[in-house]
């Protein structure tokens, strides 16, 4: 069995220079791992998902 695994990261581990600075104060680091077999299904199911949470904020993406 072939495994994919997704790492992605946002936020800034650096210090505010102000209150009202624009970098975000965390770093989050998140990651998934799935069987090959199932990317692509599991990546039509995320996006769609997300069109639905960001709706109106984001394009339709339909290159699946």
């Amino acid at each position: 069995m072939t495994l994919t695994c997704y790492i992605d990261e946002a936020g800034c581990p650096g210090r505010l220079t102000s209150p009202s600075a624009d970098v975000q104060p965390f770093l989050i680091v998140a990651g998934v791992c799935l069987r090959s077999a199932d990317d692509t299904a599991f990546t039509r199911q995320f996006t769609a998902l997300k069109q639905r949470y960001l709706e109106g904020h984001t394009p339709p993406v339909n290159y699946l």
